[in-house]
């Protein structure tokens, strides 16, 4: 497993967990973004401070990069 951080651009990979408080994963959930999901790595803000995502369900997120470190993601290979 690695971080989303650790992601290349156009990367696709399934969320295996998410290393928080329950709250944070409650308003994470709200966006789609939970255990067993797909995610899409869509691209990086100035100096990686911002992580933009694509859910399964096609909505774009962007977290700071704090929040996205907590998310643990394995590669999907194709």
């Amino acid at each position: 497993m690695s971080r989303l951080t650790d992601l290349d651009i156009g990367a696709r990979a399934v969320i295996k967990d998410i290393v928080a408080n329950e709250e944070f994963k409650n308003r994470l959930r709200d966006f789609g973004i939970k255990k067993n999901s797909q995610i899409t790595l869509k691209g990086y803000g100035f100096l990686k401070k911002v992580v933009k995502v694509e859910t399964d369900s096609n909505t774009c997120v962007a977290l700071r990069k704090e929040e996205a470190d907590k998310v643990l993601v394995e590669r999907e290979s194709f």
